[in-house]
């Protein structure tokens, strides 16, 4: 699904729904040292969301891929990012130490050079359970921060 936000109140939708792909993240060159904060991970239940700085947005957009990892102990991460890739459906592989989300190719041009939020979906995880999705542009907190340099302005910056 393709998300837009509306108004004044920041809410997401506008769905687009299909068909996934499925890949996995090939060995991971990050640099912890790089300016900006990595992209945010967070897992809860049966979700994984992923909020994107304006620099990795271009870079899914340009490179197709954006990726980092949590280290656990000596030789022991999680990697984890976001690819492009062919379908017309967000969806997640986990393989190895890596879990990827894939993203429509077509959707990450307009999305780095729009106003549209980020995406969700679902995807089926066996058992009877579902996987939700959501992949967001990382806005600034209303209380600016100093690591915030490259998160997107919040939209509701400008009714404070």
């Amino acid at each position: 699904m393709l998300l837009a936000a509306t108004g004044l109140d920041g809410r997401l939708h506008d769905a687009i729904a299909g068909n996934g792909a499925t890949a996995c993240l090939e060995p991971l060159e990050t640099d912890h040292r790089k300016p900006t904060p990595p992209m945010k991970l967070r897992i809860k239940g049966d979700s994984i969301r992923l909020r994107l700085t304006r620099t990795e947005v271009r870079q899914l957009a340009q490179a197709g891929r954006v990726e980092d990892e949590v280290r656990v102990g000596p030789g022991a991460a999680l990697r984890y990012g976001l690819r492009a890739a062919d379908g017309d459906r967000l969806s997640a592989n986990f393989e190895g130490d890596a879990l990827t989300v894939l993203v429509p190719r077509d959707w990450t041009s307009a999305w780095a050079d729009g106003d549209d939020v980020g995406f969700d979906g679902t995807q089926d995880a066996g058992d009877g359970r579902t996987l939700a999705l959501l992949v967001e542009k990382d806005f600034e907190c209303l209380h600016k921060r100093p690591d915030e340099a490259d998160a997107f302005p919040h939209p509701l910056a400008d009714a404070q």
